[in-house]
């Protein structure tokens, strides 16, 4: 197994607007990130996007009506 060169931390800001959201939606968001993480390369999950313009070269992930950047 190839050993990944990347990982992800959530920030204070998007620890609090988890505990905000109803829990149903919570654990959806954080099942999808760690599915996100077992991937090889999280740019080739699906839901994944490239974004433009000012945001080019960030990437975002459609969880429902949310949407995480990275």
């Amino acid at each position: 197994m190839q050993k990944k060169n990347w990982s992800a931390e959530l920030s204070k800001y998007i620890l609090k607007h988890l505990e905000n959201l109803d829990k149903k939606t919570t654990k959806r968001i954080l099942e999808t990130l760690e599915e996100l993480g077992k991937a090889e390369n999280p740019l080739l999950y699906k839901d994944v996007r490239p974004l433009i313009g000012k945001l080019r070269g960030f990437y975002r992930l459609r969880v429902g009506e949310h949407r995480i950047i990275f």
